[in-house]
């Protein structure tokens, strides 16, 4: 059986990395975060870290060389196609369609985490993230493009708004299911 790249999209708080990480445990899949090597960009070129600085970056990336890009992050995580990898942050068409052309033979599966707006409120508020800083956040246009492109796209949806623990167990079900587990 081909080897499986598990990409994870999804809004800001969504649960992308807890989700990807309880999962990567589970499976013993290495997992990436596009989040994780655009942080790094954004150190080596000496820039603060905000979230609209990341969004920046990520589509700059995009929009340059995407193929690039993919490739660094699959790097990242020393992926080869004998190994299955979980991929958190997908945040972009593009990068969908070059991470399934880089990663054939293996079968590119996309989940998207879905959460209303109140529980992303709720999580963001946490954070530190006021509803007005949220608001900015959405209306980049990566944003824009993972709440309905993104979306559409997704081959299986998922509600996070129950515990890490429960969506791990679902991806694993719908994993099972689709027969790309035993």
């Amino acid at each position: 059986m081909n080897k499986v790249v598990l990409g994870f999209s999804g809004p800001v708080g969504s649960g992308k990395s807890e989700v990807a990480k309880g999962l990567s445990a589970k499976l013993g899949w290495p997992r990436i975060g596009f989040g994780d090597h655009v942080r790094s960009l954004a150190a080596e070129r000496k820039l603060e870290p905000t979230r609209e600085v990341l969004q920046n970056i990520g589509e700059s990336e995009v929009s340059g060389n995407c193929e690039n890009f993919c490739r660094s992050v699959l790097l990242r995580g020393s992926w080869s196609p004998d190994k299955s990898v979980i991929i958190d942050g997908v945040r972009h068409l593009a990068v969908i369609e070059t991470i399934t052309k880089i990663t054939q033979p293996s079968q590119f599966l996309l989940i998207y985490l879905d959460i209303s707006d109140l529980v992303q409120a709720g999580r963001l508020a946490k954070r530190g993230v006021s509803p007005k800083e949220l608001k900015t956040l959405e209306s980049h246009s990566t944003e824009i493009q993972v709440k309905v492109e993104i979306k559409k796209r997704a081959d299986f949806l998922l509600s996070t708004e129950g515990s890490v623990s429960d969506a791990v167990d679902a991806v694993l079900a719908w994993l099972r299911t689709q027969k790309y587990l035993n």
